[in-house]
Protein backbone atom coordinates (compact mmCIF):
# COMPACT_ATOMS: atom_id res chain seq x y z
CA UNK A 1 0.00 0.00 0.00
CA UNK A 2 1.31 3.25 -1.23
CA UNK A 3 -0.05 6.36 1.46
CA UNK A 4 -0.92 9.67 -0.01
CA UNK A 5 -2.11 13.02 1.57
CA UNK A 6 -5.83 11.76 2.79
CA UNK A 7 -4.95 8.85 4.80
CA UNK A 8 -1.72 10.37 6.04
CA UNK A 9 -3.45 13.90 7.18
CA UNK A 10 -6.83 12.16 8.70
CA UNK A 11 -4.50 9.64 10.50
CA UNK A 12 -5.57 6.05 9.05
CA UNK A 13 -3.68 3.31 10.34
CA UNK A 14 -2.10 1.86 7.25
CA UNK A 15 0.51 -0.16 9.22
CA UNK A 16 -2.70 -2.11 11.53
CA UNK A 17 -4.47 -2.70 8.55
CA UNK A 18 -1.52 -4.00 6.40
CA UNK A 19 -0.47 -6.14 9.61
CA UNK A 20 -4.21 -7.91 9.45
CA UNK A 21 -3.38 -9.03 5.40
CA UNK A 22 -0.13 -10.27 6.40
CA UNK A 23 -1.99 -12.32 9.18
CA UNK A 24 -4.68 -13.24 6.63
CA UNK A 25 -1.45 -14.53 4.32
CA UNK A 26 -1.96 -11.72 2.01
CA UNK A 27 1.58 -10.67 0.41
CA UNK A 28 1.19 -6.78 1.42
CA UNK A 29 3.38 -3.74 2.52
CA UNK A 30 2.76 -0.41 3.26
CA UNK A 31 5.01 2.34 2.49
CA UNK A 32 4.45 6.31 3.37
CA UNK A 33 4.27 8.19 0.58
CA UNK A 34 2.09 11.45 1.18
CA UNK A 35 3.02 14.04 -1.92
CA UNK A 36 3.93 16.96 1.49
CA UNK A 37 6.68 14.71 2.32
CA UNK A 38 8.32 15.79 -0.92
CA UNK A 39 9.32 15.67 -4.77
CA UNK A 40 9.37 12.27 -6.71
CA UNK A 41 12.96 12.35 -5.96
CA UNK A 42 11.61 11.89 -1.88
CA UNK A 43 9.07 9.31 -3.28
CA UNK A 44 11.60 7.01 -5.35
CA UNK A 45 13.75 6.72 -2.47
CA UNK A 46 10.70 6.38 0.26
CA UNK A 47 9.44 3.44 -2.47
CA UNK A 48 12.49 1.50 -2.90
CA UNK A 49 14.02 1.58 0.61
CA UNK A 50 10.32 0.50 1.83
CA UNK A 51 10.08 -2.25 -0.53
CA UNK A 52 13.56 -3.61 0.20
CA UNK A 53 13.16 -3.06 4.03
CA UNK A 54 9.74 -5.06 3.77
CA UNK A 55 10.66 -7.46 1.00
CA UNK A 56 10.71 -10.81 3.16
CA UNK A 57 6.85 -10.03 3.10
CA UNK A 58 5.92 -10.63 -0.86
CA UNK A 59 8.75 -12.91 -1.43
CA UNK A 60 8.45 -15.86 -2.37
CA UNK A 61 7.99 -18.50 0.99
CA UNK A 62 7.65 -21.87 -1.01
CA UNK A 63 9.58 -24.52 1.24
CA UNK A 64 12.19 -23.37 2.59
CA UNK A 65 13.75 -20.26 2.15
CA UNK A 66 17.21 -19.76 1.07
CA UNK A 67 19.80 -17.22 1.41
CA UNK A 68 20.75 -15.17 -1.87
CA UNK A 69 23.63 -15.86 -4.13
CA UNK A 70 25.55 -13.92 -5.12
CA UNK A 71 25.76 -13.64 -9.07
CA UNK A 72 29.17 -12.27 -9.89
CA UNK A 73 28.23 -10.39 -13.36
CA UNK A 74 25.00 -9.50 -11.71
CA UNK A 75 24.63 -5.32 -11.04
CA UNK A 76 21.82 -3.01 -10.17
CA UNK A 77 21.11 0.12 -11.65
CA UNK A 78 19.71 2.73 -9.61
CA UNK A 79 18.64 6.72 -9.72
CA UNK A 80 17.04 6.58 -13.45
CA UNK A 81 13.49 7.51 -12.29
CA UNK A 82 10.35 6.56 -13.91
CA UNK A 83 8.41 9.27 -15.83
CA UNK A 84 10.73 12.10 -14.14
CA UNK A 85 13.26 11.20 -16.46
CA UNK A 86 11.30 11.25 -19.93
CA UNK A 87 13.84 9.25 -21.90
CA UNK A 88 13.75 6.11 -18.45
CA UNK A 89 12.58 3.41 -20.93
CA UNK A 90 15.22 4.17 -23.22
CA UNK A 91 18.00 5.31 -21.26
CA UNK A 92 17.88 2.24 -19.29
CA UNK A 93 17.44 -0.09 -21.92
CA UNK A 94 20.95 1.88 -23.29
CA UNK A 95 22.97 0.90 -20.04
CA UNK A 96 21.60 -2.67 -20.20
CA UNK A 97 23.24 -2.91 -23.40
CA UNK A 98 26.15 -0.91 -22.65
CA UNK A 99 27.06 -3.74 -19.53
CA UNK A 100 25.83 -6.53 -21.71
CA UNK A 101 28.65 -6.24 -24.39
CA UNK A 102 31.03 -6.47 -21.13
CA UNK A 103 29.45 -9.39 -20.04
CA UNK A 104 28.07 -8.00 -17.04
CA UNK A 105 24.41 -8.39 -16.69
CA UNK A 106 21.20 -5.88 -15.17
CA UNK A 107 18.84 -5.22 -13.06
CA UNK A 108 16.54 -2.14 -14.52
CA UNK A 109 13.73 -2.99 -12.15
CA UNK A 110 11.39 -0.69 -13.91
CA UNK A 111 9.74 -0.74 -17.49
CA UNK A 112 9.89 -3.17 -20.35
CA UNK A 113 13.39 -4.25 -19.92
CA UNK A 114 12.21 -5.43 -16.37
CA UNK A 115 12.52 -9.42 -16.75
CA UNK A 116 10.11 -10.58 -14.27
CA UNK A 117 12.67 -12.12 -11.43
CA UNK A 118 14.57 -8.91 -11.61
CA UNK A 119 13.06 -7.97 -8.09
CA UNK A 120 13.69 -11.32 -7.13
CA UNK A 121 17.18 -11.26 -7.42
CA UNK A 122 18.19 -7.87 -5.76
CA UNK A 123 20.17 -8.97 -3.57
CA UNK A 124 22.22 -11.27 -5.16
CA UNK A 125 24.21 -8.43 -7.12
CA UNK A 126 27.95 -8.37 -6.99
CA UNK A 127 27.41 -4.28 -7.08
CA UNK A 128 25.14 -1.71 -7.36
CA UNK A 129 25.53 1.56 -9.73
CA UNK A 130 23.75 4.86 -8.61
CA UNK A 131 22.94 7.60 -11.56
CA UNK A 132 21.81 10.13 -9.24
CA UNK A 133 21.68 11.68 -5.86
CA UNK A 134 18.61 11.02 -4.78
CA UNK A 135 19.39 6.68 -4.76
CA UNK A 136 22.53 7.09 -2.62
CA UNK A 137 20.32 6.12 0.28
CA UNK A 138 18.97 2.70 -1.42
CA UNK A 139 22.46 2.38 -2.46
CA UNK A 140 23.56 2.52 1.11
CA UNK A 141 21.00 0.43 2.87
CA UNK A 142 21.46 -2.45 0.15
CA UNK A 143 25.42 -1.97 1.57
CA UNK A 144 24.73 -2.06 5.09
CA UNK A 145 22.05 -4.58 5.10
CA UNK A 146 23.36 -6.95 2.48
CA UNK A 147 26.78 -6.05 1.99
CA UNK A 148 26.43 -5.09 -1.93
CA UNK A 149 28.88 -2.18 -2.41
CA UNK A 150 28.19 0.81 -4.80
CA UNK A 151 29.79 3.35 -7.15
CA UNK A 152 27.99 6.34 -7.68
CA UNK A 153 28.10 9.17 -11.12
CA UNK A 154 26.10 12.53 -11.49
CA UNK A 155 23.98 11.50 -14.19
CA UNK A 156 24.05 8.51 -16.73
CA UNK A 157 26.90 8.40 -19.33
CA UNK A 158 26.17 9.53 -22.77
CA UNK A 159 28.56 8.78 -25.93
CA UNK A 160 31.56 6.33 -26.26
CA UNK A 161 34.15 8.14 -23.74
CA UNK A 162 31.38 8.68 -21.05
CA UNK A 163 29.92 5.16 -21.35
CA UNK A 164 33.43 3.61 -21.76
CA UNK A 165 34.28 5.16 -18.06
CA UNK A 166 31.04 3.33 -16.48
CA UNK A 167 32.23 0.00 -18.39
CA UNK A 168 35.93 0.21 -16.71
CA UNK A 169 34.97 1.19 -13.52
CA UNK A 170 31.76 -1.51 -13.48
CA UNK A 171 34.74 -4.04 -15.38
CA UNK A 172 37.00 -3.57 -12.52
CA UNK A 173 34.52 -3.93 -9.77
CA UNK A 174 33.24 -7.19 -10.95
CA UNK A 175 36.73 -8.19 -12.28
CA UNK A 176 35.99 -8.91 -15.45
CA UNK A 177 38.58 -9.59 -18.53
CA UNK A 178 39.88 -6.11 -19.08
CA UNK A 179 40.56 -7.50 -22.81
CA UNK A 180 37.13 -7.74 -23.23
CA UNK A 181 35.79 -4.59 -21.55
CA UNK A 182 38.58 -2.60 -24.22
CA UNK A 183 37.60 -4.37 -26.99
CA UNK A 184 33.78 -3.57 -26.58
CA UNK A 185 34.71 0.15 -25.44
CA UNK A 186 37.12 0.50 -28.46
CA UNK A 187 34.32 -0.91 -31.16
CA UNK A 188 31.66 1.26 -30.05
CA UNK A 189 34.25 4.27 -30.25
CA UNK A 190 34.85 3.42 -33.99
CA UNK A 191 31.18 3.88 -34.69
CA UNK A 192 30.87 6.86 -32.98
CA UNK A 193 33.81 8.12 -34.75
CA UNK A 194 32.42 7.19 -38.28
CA UNK A 195 28.57 8.68 -37.45
CA UNK A 196 30.24 11.97 -36.08
CA UNK A 197 31.79 12.06 -39.70
CA UNK A 198 28.61 11.18 -41.43
CA UNK A 199 26.92 14.70 -40.15
CA UNK A 200 30.07 17.05 -40.67
CA UNK A 201 28.96 18.39 -43.67
CA UNK A 202 25.61 19.76 -42.31
CA UNK A 203 27.80 20.51 -38.92
CA UNK A 204 29.69 23.50 -40.93
CA UNK A 205 27.06 24.46 -43.46
CA UNK A 206 23.86 25.24 -40.82
CA UNK A 207 26.67 26.50 -37.82
CA UNK A 208 26.39 23.69 -35.11
CA UNK A 209 28.94 25.25 -32.61
CA UNK A 210 26.34 26.83 -30.94
CA UNK A 211 27.10 28.61 -27.22
CA UNK A 212 24.13 26.27 -25.52
CA UNK A 213 22.19 26.04 -22.16
CA UNK A 214 20.61 23.27 -20.89
CA UNK A 215 18.05 22.74 -17.78
CA UNK A 216 16.90 19.23 -16.10
CA UNK A 217 17.41 17.11 -13.76
CA UNK A 218 21.43 16.50 -11.92
CA UNK A 219 21.07 12.46 -13.48
CA UNK A 220 19.70 13.91 -16.66
CA UNK A 221 21.48 17.28 -17.54
CA UNK A 222 25.94 16.37 -17.04
CA UNK A 223 26.05 13.54 -19.47
CA UNK A 224 24.52 15.08 -22.74
CA UNK A 225 26.24 18.51 -21.56
CA UNK A 226 29.14 16.69 -21.50
CA UNK A 227 29.11 14.97 -25.00
CA UNK A 228 27.81 18.09 -26.32
CA UNK A 229 31.09 20.02 -25.46
CA UNK A 230 33.30 17.29 -26.38
CA UNK A 231 33.53 15.09 -28.68
CA UNK A 232 30.77 17.25 -30.67
CA UNK A 233 32.36 20.68 -29.84
CA UNK A 234 29.54 22.76 -28.52
CA UNK A 235 29.77 25.43 -26.00
CA UNK A 236 28.55 25.33 -23.01
CA UNK A 237 27.39 29.03 -21.30
CA UNK A 238 24.87 27.38 -18.85
CA UNK A 239 23.71 24.61 -16.90
CA UNK A 240 20.94 24.77 -14.66
CA UNK A 241 20.25 21.75 -12.12
CA UNK A 242 16.35 22.05 -11.65
CA UNK A 243 15.86 18.76 -8.58
CA UNK A 244 16.66 19.62 -4.38
CA UNK A 245 19.98 18.23 -3.60
CA UNK A 246 22.04 18.70 -0.43
CA UNK A 247 25.35 21.26 -0.55
CA UNK A 248 27.45 18.36 -0.14
CA UNK A 249 26.02 16.65 -3.89
CA UNK A 250 26.15 20.35 -5.29
CA UNK A 251 30.21 20.55 -4.68
CA UNK A 252 30.25 17.73 -5.77
CA UNK A 253 29.25 17.89 -9.22
CA UNK A 254 30.17 21.46 -9.70
CA UNK A 255 34.08 19.83 -8.63
CA UNK A 256 33.81 17.20 -11.01
CA UNK A 257 32.53 19.81 -14.08
CA UNK A 258 35.45 21.78 -13.57
CA UNK A 259 37.45 18.55 -13.78
CA UNK A 260 35.91 17.63 -17.10
CA UNK A 261 35.87 20.63 -18.56
CA UNK A 262 38.39 22.81 -16.96
CA UNK A 263 38.88 25.36 -19.80
CA UNK A 264 35.01 25.82 -19.91
CA UNK A 265 33.05 29.08 -18.52
CA UNK A 266 29.65 27.65 -18.47
CA UNK A 267 28.34 27.92 -14.56
CA UNK A 268 26.29 25.46 -13.08
CA UNK A 269 23.40 27.24 -11.09
CA UNK A 270 20.84 25.17 -8.44
CA UNK A 271 17.05 26.65 -9.36
CA UNK A 272 13.86 25.26 -9.57
CA UNK A 273 11.68 28.56 -9.93
CA UNK A 274 10.83 28.58 -13.52
CA UNK A 275 10.79 32.38 -13.96
CA UNK A 276 13.72 32.82 -12.54
CA UNK A 277 15.32 30.37 -14.56
CA UNK A 278 13.61 32.05 -17.41
CA UNK A 279 15.45 35.18 -16.70
CA UNK A 280 18.53 33.66 -16.16
CA UNK A 281 18.22 32.42 -19.93
CA UNK A 282 17.19 35.39 -21.41
CA UNK A 283 19.90 37.44 -19.83
CA UNK A 284 22.23 34.65 -21.23
CA UNK A 285 24.13 34.60 -24.55
CA UNK A 286 22.90 31.39 -25.76
CA UNK A 287 21.90 30.39 -29.17
CA UNK A 288 20.75 26.83 -28.47
CA UNK A 289 18.19 25.66 -26.05
CA UNK A 290 17.90 22.43 -24.27
CA UNK A 291 15.18 22.16 -21.16
CA UNK A 292 11.49 21.03 -20.63
CA UNK A 293 8.09 22.50 -21.96
CA UNK A 294 8.97 25.21 -19.74
CA UNK A 295 11.79 26.88 -20.75
CA UNK A 296 10.07 27.01 -24.54
CA UNK A 297 8.88 30.34 -23.50
CA UNK A 298 12.70 31.68 -23.27
CA UNK A 299 13.64 30.10 -26.58
CA UNK A 300 10.93 31.55 -28.47
CA UNK A 301 11.71 34.89 -26.69
CA UNK A 302 15.58 34.89 -27.82
CA UNK A 303 14.91 33.03 -31.62
CA UNK A 304 16.70 30.31 -30.96
CA UNK A 305 16.52 26.51 -30.93
CA UNK A 306 15.21 24.27 -28.44
CA UNK A 307 15.30 20.76 -27.80
CA UNK A 308 12.84 19.45 -25.75
CA UNK A 309 14.87 16.83 -23.43
CA UNK A 310 13.63 16.99 -19.59
CA UNK A 311 10.71 16.76 -17.56
CA UNK A 312 7.98 18.07 -17.82
CA UNK A 313 7.66 17.28 -21.71
CA UNK A 314 4.45 18.27 -23.80
CA UNK A 315 5.80 18.61 -27.03
CA UNK A 316 6.86 15.33 -28.01
CA UNK A 317 5.73 11.45 -27.68
CA UNK A 318 8.46 9.46 -25.88
CA UNK A 319 8.42 5.37 -26.07
CA UNK A 320 11.95 3.93 -26.62
CA UNK A 321 14.21 6.99 -26.85
CA UNK A 322 17.03 7.46 -24.65
CA UNK A 323 20.18 9.31 -24.56
CA UNK A 324 22.30 7.16 -22.20
CA UNK A 325 25.34 4.32 -23.00
CA UNK A 326 26.63 4.21 -26.15
CA UNK A 327 23.78 4.78 -28.93
CA UNK A 328 21.88 7.41 -26.94
CA UNK A 329 24.34 9.91 -27.62
CA UNK A 330 23.17 9.15 -31.71
CA UNK A 331 19.89 9.72 -30.74
CA UNK A 332 20.65 13.30 -28.98
CA UNK A 333 23.15 14.47 -32.21
CA UNK A 334 19.65 13.65 -33.96
CA UNK A 335 17.50 15.80 -31.98
CA UNK A 336 20.01 18.73 -31.48
CA UNK A 337 20.77 18.47 -35.55
CA UNK A 338 16.90 18.39 -35.95
CA UNK A 339 16.18 21.51 -33.85
CA UNK A 340 19.11 23.59 -35.56
CA UNK A 341 17.95 22.64 -38.98
CA UNK A 342 14.50 23.49 -38.81
CA UNK A 343 15.34 27.04 -36.87
CA UNK A 344 17.39 27.75 -40.01
CA UNK A 345 14.68 26.62 -42.62
CA UNK A 346 12.15 28.91 -40.47
CA UNK A 347 14.59 31.53 -40.37
CA UNK A 348 15.08 31.12 -44.08
CA UNK A 349 11.32 31.32 -45.17
CA UNK A 350 10.72 34.00 -42.68
CA UNK A 351 13.36 36.60 -43.91
CA UNK A 352 14.77 34.89 -47.57
CA UNK A 353 18.05 34.78 -46.45
CA UNK A 354 20.37 31.77 -45.55
CA UNK A 355 21.39 31.73 -41.54
CA UNK A 356 24.61 33.29 -41.00
CA UNK A 357 26.77 30.18 -39.22
CA UNK A 358 27.56 30.41 -35.68
CA UNK A 359 30.88 29.89 -35.88
CA UNK A 360 31.84 32.35 -38.69
CA UNK A 361 35.10 33.43 -37.81
CA UNK A 362 36.37 30.88 -35.26
CA UNK A 363 38.26 27.71 -35.24
CA UNK A 364 36.18 24.33 -35.05
CA UNK A 365 38.04 21.16 -33.97
CA UNK A 366 35.82 18.01 -33.14
CA UNK A 367 37.48 15.71 -30.39
CA UNK A 368 37.32 12.16 -30.84
CA UNK A 369 38.27 10.91 -27.19
CA UNK A 370 39.82 6.74 -27.28
CA UNK A 371 42.78 5.61 -29.91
Amino acid sequence: MLTGCTPELVGDDVPAMTKELQEQQYKAIHISTPGFKGSVHNGYTAALTGLLRQFDKIARTDGEQQPARKNDRLVNLLGIIPEQDVFWRGNLKGLKDSLKGIGADANVLFGPEADAQEWTTIFNAALNVSFSAHSLDVCEWLESNAGIPYVHFDGYPVGAHQTGELLRCVGKQLDLEQGKVEAWIARKENSERYYILQFLDAYYKYGFQKRFALVGDSAAVLGPARFLTDPLGLLPSLIVVTDDLPQLVRDSIVRQWKEWQPDSEAGIIFESDAKIIEELLIAKEIELLLGSSIERRAAERKGIPFVPVSFPLAERIVLTKGYAGFDGAFTLLEDVGDAILGNAESDRDGRGTHPKPAFSGVGVEIQFQGK
